[in-house]
């Protein structure tokens, strides 16, 4: 008999369009963060999806020997990089300090493949600054700066060991670079500005257009490069920029990229089991492409014959100091439910898990069910009495029998 009432369960919730057990998550939309914190390295810069701490401030690129100028030969002068950056995809912990970040190696990658859909955005946050020497003060009198163009490149993999020029040799993955921007305060055109800590900081927006869609699992570069638009490098291909412009990355102006994947999130695996104690365990297993600690919450809501009260959750992460973690090693989402201590009504129950990445992209596993057995702690549920309008074609079926009867008998 239970075998038949399960049966027309089932069949229920497929006349109802409800799945028995689902797990999907449309495209959505990520912003990676270019964690910029150390001034000795500009070409290992950790790209992920945590936001730096909201204390965070970090300028650099000023003085008087960081200029970028390539434009007349191979290598230029003093500092002739000083407004390119190389960033790697990291699906580790940064440590947003100005020390060396010392990106561990198994960190770097994604956590599986997937697609790029649409265009990417990347939001580049300078300021065009007069100061000299580490803490002269530029004032409040914009620095003009014609011309100004930032340019964005992203590519397969990543060769540390070739230095600079190996994240050059990967293939394109998109690129794009924003029109000439003219820098001047209040005059700014081009660009947009804010003031902080009387210091002019400017937002240069680079529309970026995809080559080739496929993230793979081994990750990716992006480099970024800071010049002005002058003719006089076209001959030769390389770049021009005054010592006055600086990377900024603080609160509310933090460099980044906007970018949309096919599949931002997976819940990769759930279990139900019920304890010897009559505590319900709900273990979920998580993983964002841009790893574990990109996950942002999960949540559970439950339904069945009896209310389900007094839950508890705990997320478990990976190790960060654990060796063997890498980019696809999940964390872990538990709910509990003390069905015993709450007395719940005997009966099959459903759970829906919502779990969101830190850019707020959702995923449910719905249809994940369990059954709580009647006995001495599970009352079984109470009788529902038959509403009028059941009632009614009940009648109607019966009366309809009654009269089929006798025009049989007679």
């Amino acid at each position: 008999m239970r075998d038949r009432l399960d049966l027309a369960h089932r069949l229920v919730f497929l006349l109802l369009g409800i799945p028995l057990l689902a797990s999907m998550v449309a495209a959505g939309p990520s912003t990676l963060y270019f964690h910029v914190a150390d001034p000795a390295n500009m070409d290992d810069i950790p790209l992920n999806a945590v936001e730096p701490p909201a204390n965070f401030t970090f300028r650099h690129g000023g003085g008087p020997t960081a200029a970028t100028f390539t434009c007349t030969g191979p290598t230029g002068g003093p500092g002739s990089q000083s407004h390119t950056v190389h960033a790697i995809a990291y699906a580790g912990l940064t440590d947003d300090t100005a020390t060396a970040q010392g990106l561990r190696g198994e960190w770097r990658g994604l956590a599986y493949g997937t697609r790029l859909q649409g265009n990417l955005t990347l939001h580049w946050y300078i300021e065009a600054s007069s100061q000299v020497a580490p803490g002269g003060d530029p004032g409040t009198v914009p620095i003009p700066l014609a011309n100004v163009v930032v340019r964005m490149a992203m590519r397969e993999g990543e060769d540390v060991g070739a230095g600079p020029a190996g994240y050059d040799q990967g293939l394109l993955i998109a690129q794009g670079q924003s029109a000439p921007a003219h820098l001047a305060g209040p005059q700014t055109q081009g660009a947009s500005y804010d003031l902080v800590d009387g210091r002019y900081v400017y937002n240069i927006t680079v529309p970026v257009a995809i080559v080739a869609a496929d993230l793979k699992e081994a990750g990716f570069n992006v480099r970024v490069d800071v010049f002005t638009d002058n003719p006089a490098c076209g001959t030769t291909g390389g770049q021009a920029m005054a010592p006055l412009v600086v990377i900024h990355n603080s609160p509310g102006h933090r460099p980044s990229l906007d970018l949309q994947v096919e599949t931002p999130l997976k819940v990769l695996e759930t279990n139900v089991t019920e304890s010897k104690a009559g505590v319900v365990h709900l273990r979920a297993t998580l993983l964002p492409v841009w790893g574990a600690y990109a996950l942002g919450d999960a949540t559970v809501e439950a339904s069945g014959p009896g209310p389900v009260a007094n839950t508890t959750t705990q997320m478990v992460m990976p190790r960060a100091e654990d060796p063997s973690v890498r980019p696809h090693s999940p964390a872990y989402f538990f709910w509990h439910w003390d069905a015993r201590q709450a007395k719940g009504v005997a009966g099959e129950y459903a759970l829906e898990l919502t779990a969101t990445d830190a850019s707020g992209n959702a995923q449910q596993a719905t249809g994940i069910t369990f059954r709580l057995a009647e006995d001495e702690h599970h009352p079984p549920p109470p009788e529902t009495k038959a509403s009028p309008a059941v009632a009614g074609l009940l009648l109607v079926v019966l009366v309809g029998l009654g009269c089929a009867l006798r025009r049989h008998r007679s």
